[in-house]
């Protein structure tokens, strides 16, 4: 995934990012760590694997916390069914 972090219209910089996908209907998530990759362009960050590898509702959780631009720590939750 391409991850884009901006407060007010300015990109956020050196964010710390952390990504959980789970699967709650099964109350685990993932066997592979997803990978955060800061990207050349600000506020951009590339994520991956985004592992969710079995049928189901599947939620994935971003965290960010930053200081540039401004202080920030916020969480957004990305929800999915895989057909089997």
């Amino acid at each position: 995934w391409l991850l884009q972090l901006a407060v007010g219209g300015a990109q956020m910089t050196n964010a710390t990012i952390s990504v959980t996908p789970s699967i709650p209907d099964h109350q685990h998530g993932t066997p592979l760590t997803v990978g955060i990759e800061p990207m050349t362009e600000a506020g951009q960050y590339n994520l991956t694997p985004i592992n969710m590898w079995m049928p189901g509702l599947w939620e994935t959780t971003i965290t960010a916390t930053g200081t540039e631009p401004s202080a920030i720590d916020d969480a957004v939750v990305f929800r999915f069914c895989i057909p089997s």
